[in-house]
C-alpha cells in the first residue's frame, strides 16, 4: 500500500543515495547499508560509516532541499499568506472582464480579460469608513488576525520527518579532516575537491558532461572565473551582514531591560510585556514591537526607549 510513510522513506533512501554518490569518496548508500548488514564492512559509534566520506554543507542543503520539493514535502503555507499580506498592505491587480463592442459599421471586437488595479485594504476601508482613525484600527485588526493565524497554522510536519532523518541520520560528514584522517588510517590518502556552490545546479543538471559543457562556454579558465565570482559573493555577504548589524547599534537595549519587563509608550497607548531577548542584544523578540516593517520599528523604538 503506498501511504505517507512509504513516499517518505522512497525519498529519504533516494536522498542519501545521491549524497553518498555525490560524496567524496563516492559510494552508494544502498551497497554501503547492505555490506554492514552482512558484515561485510564493520562500523561503530566510534566509527560511523558517515565519517568516511565527505560532502559540503552547501552541498548537503542542495540535495536535501531538491528532494524535499521534488516530493511536495516543502509547504508554502507561509508564502501563500505573505502573498496576500502584501496584496491587502499595497494593493495589486484584480481581473476585469471587457465586453465586446460594436462599431457604427457593424464589426465587432471580442470581449477580452483585463485587468484593474485595486487600492491598499487601509484605503478601501477609509473610503467606506471616511474616518482615517477607525479606517487604521479596522486594517490592524484584520492584519493581526492574519499574522496570528500565520503563527498558529504550521503544515511542516512532513518536512520536519524528512529533515531530521536526512540531518541527523547517516548522511556524509561535512569534515574534511575526519574523513582524511579516517582514509589515512586505511593506508590511503584521498584528495577532497573544493566544489564552488554556484556550480551545484550545472554540475546536477549536466552531470559527467559538467566539465565539457564549461570548457565549450566558458573557455578553459572558466574554474577561475566561477571561483572569482564566489569570492565576490563571499565578500558581498560579508559587507550585508556587517551593515546590518551597524544598523541597530543605536538602538541596542539598556542594560536594565530584561524579561518580564512591561513597558508602556509614552502617551500610554500600548503596552507589552518582554518575554524574550535576542542573544545579540539588538532586537526585542516578541516584547515591545508590535511591527515587523522596520520603519515602524524605529518609530515603535523610539516611542518605548525612554522606558527601557
Amino acid at each position: 500500500m503506498l501511504d505517507r510513510d512509504v513516499i517518505i522513506k522512497r525519498a529519504i533512501d533516494e536522498c542519501m543515495e545521491e549524497m553518498y554518490q555525490k560524496a567524496q569518496p563516492s559510494a552508494s548508500y544502498k551497497e554501503l547499508v547492505e555490506k554492514v548488514k552482512s558484515k561485510e564492512l564493520f562500523e561503530s559509534p566510534e566509527d560511523p560509516m558517515y565519517n568516511r566520506h565527505y560532502l559540503s554543507q552547501k552541498e548537503f542543503e542542495y540535495i536535501k532541499n531538491k528532494y524535499s520539493e521534488a516530493y511536495g514535502f516543502k509547504p508554502h503555507w507561509r508564502e501563500d499568506i505573505e502573498i496576500l499580506e502584501e496584496y491587502l498592505k499595497k494593493g495589486g491587480n484584480k481581473d476585469k472582464y471587457i465586453p465586446e463592442t460594436m462599431e457604427e459599421d457593424g464589426s465587432i471586437h471580442p470581449g477580452y480579460r483585463s485587468y484593474e488595479k485595486v487600492k491598499p485594504l487601509r484605503s478601501q476601508i477609509q473610503d467606506l469608513l471616511q474616518d482615517e482613525n477607525l479606517a487604521n484600527k479596522v486594517t490592524d485588526l484584520v492584519f493581526d488576525a492574519i499574522k496570528e493565524c500565520k503563527d498558529y497554522y504550521r503544515f511542516d510536519k512532513t518536512q520536519e520527518i524528512f529533515d531530521y532523518h536526512i540531518c541527523l541520520g547517516a548522511s556524509p560528514t561535512s569534515n574534511k579532516e575526519t574523513v582524511k584522517k579516517y582514509w589515512e588510517s586505511q593506508g590511503k590518502s584521498i584528495e577532497i575537491e573544493d566544489r564552488n556552490p554556484l556550480l551545484l545546479w550545472d554540475m546536477d543538471y549536466y552531470g559527467s558532461e559538467f566539465e565539457n559543457v564549461f570548457d565549450e562556454e566558458y573557455g578553459p579558465n572558466w574554474k577561475e572565473y566561477w571561483d572569482k565570482q564566489y569570492q565576490n559573493k563571499l565578500e558581498e555577504d560579508k559587507k550585508r551582514k556587517e551593515e546590518e548589524l551597524k544598523k541597530w547599534e543605536n538602538y541596542k537595549p539598556a542594560p536594565k531591560f530584561k524579561v518580564g519587563d512591561l513597558v508602556r509608550s509614552k502617551d500610554d497607548s500600548i503596552a507589552r510585556e518582554v518575554f524574550a531577548i535576542q542573544e545579540d542584544g539588538y532586537r526585542i523578540v516578541g516584547g515591545f514591537i508590535p511591527f515587523e516593517d522596520e520603519n515602524k520599528w524605529y518609530h515603535c523604538y523610539e516611542q518605548f526607549k525612554n522606558y527601557i
